[in-house]
């Protein structure tokens, strides 16, 4: 029979680990894979394990977390992350008898940095679903704990912009320029790009991207967007050469299913004739010249 969520509770005030996890060993039969009753005795069994000091047992209950996603899946894989937020919390906040102060110290960095990447993979899920404002309270919960990270506030100001707020997206982009000296290569001026291309000025974006790849010519963000300006300028070969150069110039960098979708599309639109050869020459080079994950179905086939 499986055991209650308040029972399970009870035993773990009392310390009783070895019992949650026998109790839990079945959690993938708790109910429906994906359900709620599963997902929690998969987290009760796996911080169980983690507790009696089975780690590599722990972690292998929390494997391969994005997969359903790409099996069409996606609040099933959203369902992992977060279970694996928690255990990670957990695990941050374990208290490690036996150690030293220096070690417990770097247990709960190894574990705060793990968090932050589960974070991070959460708010790239969010956005990929375009749950914007999903993806901006977890932002908000990483700049809790960095809160000087320029990334992260730039951040802040693209996610306002996905939601159409440009007013608190130039507010927040503005107070970032005030710390220029402390940003990456480029960034301040692709936050301005972004800014600009939101408000309609394709010309000033496009100067503006260009002094972050002049800054960063591994911006693939900067590149990509450049591009687009010239599309919504009206200059649909310019935004072919610009594409088309990044990739020659920086192709480790730019070689991704997005680029390589967006250039497809813009063959397709500068001329129905010539289209099908420029995307199988696109496609052959991808496939020679691109790591092994790349997926070049994006470049679509006539």
């Amino acid at each position: 029979m499986r055991e209650s969520e308040e029972g399970l509770r009870r035993l773990a005030l009392q310390g009783a680990w070895r019992i949650v996890a026998e109790r839990t060993q079945g959690f993938q039969s708790a109910g429906p894979r994906g359900s709620k009753e599963a997902w929690q005795e998969t987290a009760w069994h796996a911080l169980a394990l983690a507790k009696l000091r089975a780690y590599g047992a722990a972690l292998e209950v929390l494997a391969s977390a994005d997969l359903p996603a790409q099996l069409g899946r996606p609040q099933e894989s959203l369902d992992r992350f977060y279970i694996l937020f928690q255990f990670c919390d957990a695990q941050r906040e374990l208290q490690s008898a036996g150690l030293t102060a220096d070690a417990e110290v770097r247990w709960r960095g190894q574990w705060s940095q793990r968090q932050n990447a589960v974070a991070g993979s959460l708010m790239a899920q969010h956005c990929s679903a375009r749950e914007y404002g999903a993806a901006l309270e977890w932002v908000g919960w990483a700049l809790d704990q960095h809160p000087d990270d320029p990334v992260l506030q730039s951040r802040v100001g693209h996610l306002q912009l996905a939601l159409g707020d440009i007013s608190a997206a130039s507010a927040t982009f503005k107070a970032l320029s005030g710390n220029a000296a402390r940003m990456p290569a480029g960034l301040l001026q692709r936050n301005r790009g972004l800014l600009l291309f939101a408000q309609g000025d394709f010309q000033g974006a496009m100067k503006e991207f260009d002094g972050a790849l002049s800054a960063d010519s591994s911006d693939t963000i900067a590149a990509n967007n450049r591009a687009i300006c010239h599309m919504y300028a009206c200059n649909l070969p310019g935004a072919i050469k610009a594409i088309e150069g990044d990739l020659r110039s920086r192709a480790a960098a730019h070689l991704q299913e997005t680029v390589l979708l967006n250039l497809s599309s813009m063959y397709e639109l500068s001329s129905a004739g010539a289209a099908a050869e420029s995307k199988r020459a696109l496609s052959d080079w991808a496939g020679r010249s691109g790591p092994d994950d790349l997926d070049i179905s994006c470049i679509r086939a006539d």
